[in-house]
């Protein structure tokens, strides 16, 4: 087996898993962190953003958007679809699908999130507050993005499997009633 079908080999199951992912769900999340991303950086926090980032070295002020505004908001929208895919995959893969869960992917990934951003932001010598500022946006990105992805993002079908194989109900074959009265398939 050569190296390209060693590769299409590896990438076969995450090509599977895409076609499980909700379109519609994934689309409104990107909407929602450009949305977020526009109103918390150029709205909510604009003064104190500009006077943390200009710190070091006046980048722009604060009347002047970045100077490619069309370039930032094709990045943000490739990163925002990129970030809700491989969360949408990683809640798929796990079996993610309550508000709780979400919270629990959430917080894994804000603390790795927390982790790189700290060694970019002290090693460059950058101000405290634009860490905390940085990490504030993060958290209520990843936290709106991994429950909603959580709740809404996987079709009814994958549910229904993910349900199967942690033992809960769902399913139509074998099993019996449970303690609570509830249908539940015998493994």
């Amino acid at each position: 087996m050569g190296p390209a079908a060693a590769l299409l080999g590896a990438a076969r199951p995450l090509l599977e898993a895409l076609t499980l992912l909700n379109k519609q769900v994934l689309a409104a999340v990107v909407l929602m962190q450009m949305t977020a991303s526009s109103f918390y950086y150029f709205h909510a926090f604009k003064p104190a953003y500009m006077r943390l980032v200009n710190v070091r070295q006046a980048v722009y002020t604060s009347n002047q958007l970045p100077t490619h505004p069309l370039r930032s908001l094709l990045g943000t929208a490739g990163a925002s679809m990129v970030l809700a895919l491989v969360i949408q995959l990683l809640a798929v893969r796990f079996g993610v699908n309550t508000f709780a869960g979400g919270l629990q992917m959430a917080a894994a990934l804000l603390i790795i999130d927390t982790c790189l951003n700290a060694r970019h932001h002290f090693f460059e010598g950058r101000p405290l507050q634009l860490f905390l500022l940085h990490a504030g946006y993060h958290a209520l990105v990843l936290v709106g993005c991994c429950c909603l992805l959580a709740v809404f993002g996987q079709p009814a079908d994958s549910l229904d499997a993910s349900s199967v194989a942690a033992g809960g109900g769902g399913g139509s074959s074998g099993g019996g009633e449970g303690p609570s009265g509830a249908h539940q398939t015998e493994l």
